[in-house]
């Protein structure tokens, strides 16, 4: 989806649970992020990629790692509400 061959609604894939659909990650998720560096519009990518979704879901969430890679700001731009489930603070887990 970030590189533009997908869509949202191609690339889901339904659950055993009835209206669930995920969109898993792959490993070219992590050759993605070095390819849109050099992109039009690389913040504006899972936006774009997610733009009509509106039309055939209620929700989307989006799972992030705890980093603030070009992949974390594609998602924090494509979202309208932020949940932040950890410490937001460097190594949080580390005493």
């Amino acid at each position: 989806m970030l590189l533009g061959t997908a869509d949202v609604v191609t690339a889901a894939a339904p659950t055993l649970v009835p209206g669930l659909f995920l969109v898993p990650a792959t490993v070219d998720l992590s050759g993605a992020e070095i390819e849109m560096v050099d992109m039009d519009r690389r913040m504006n990518r899972l936006r774009d990629a997610l733009g009509d979704a509106d039309a055939h879901y209620d929700h989307v969430l989006i799972d992030c790692p705890p980093s603030l890679g070009l992949l974390t700001l594609n998602a924090l731009v494509a979202a309208h509400a932020v949940l932040v489930p950890l410490q937001c603070e460097f190594l949080p887990w580390k005493d």
